[in-house]
């Protein structure tokens, strides 16, 4: 993509900074540049947060808390994967982090959708709805309606669940 190739080359004209990317929809086989070379992406739980401690980025540490918490779910820790993700809704609400919260509160909600949580799901959408409108966020503001439409779906209340989706694909 060409955002990426500019991104980089810009990033790597500043010698006081070390770049490594992952372009994710490159080949397997593509070469892969960097100081150092990412040879694969970190699977294991100490090898995610190895490298979030390392930034010191709260966006980057936020990241890795998301991360730790899908690999707990497919794990089966529930709980510990919803209490991991309910700590980085609290601690993202630094400022400069409000599409994290957003991210955060989507995910959150498919969840509670997935356990009939419903009452809690659609709080977290309409919450995530209404911080991405305040940022003026379409693509979060879009994920949030699909969110929310999905919980109204599972409530039954179709006429609505349908609004939200139909003004969902009109950024999509």
């Amino acid at each position: 993509a060409w955002d990426y190739q500019f991104v980089e080359r810009l990033l790597e004209r500043d010698r006081a900074v070390d770049v490594s990317c992952w372009l994710q929809s490159a080949d397997v086989d593509s070469v892969r540049e960097g100081t150092p070379v990412i040879s694969e992406l970190p699977r294991k739980p100490g090898e995610i947060q190895a490298l979030a401690l390392g930034w010191e980025d709260p966006w980057i540490q936020s990241l890795a808390e998301e991360e730790l918490a899908r690999l707990e779910e497919t794990e089966g820790q529930l709980q510990r994967s919803e209490r991991r993700l309910l700590d980085a809704l609290e601690a993202c609400r630094a400022p400069g982090l409000a599409l994290r919260c957003i991210s955060i509160q989507i995910q959150l909600s498919h969840r509670y959708t997935a356990h009939n949580r419903l009452a809690e799901a659609e709080e977290l959408a309409r919450a995530a709805w209404g911080e991405a409108r305040a940022l003026d966020e379409w693509d979060a503001s879009a994920r949030a309606l699909l969110a929310l439409g999905q919980v109204l779906r599972f409530r039954v209340d179709i006429p609505t669940a349908r609004a939200c989706l139909l003004e969902a694909l009109e950024v999509f």
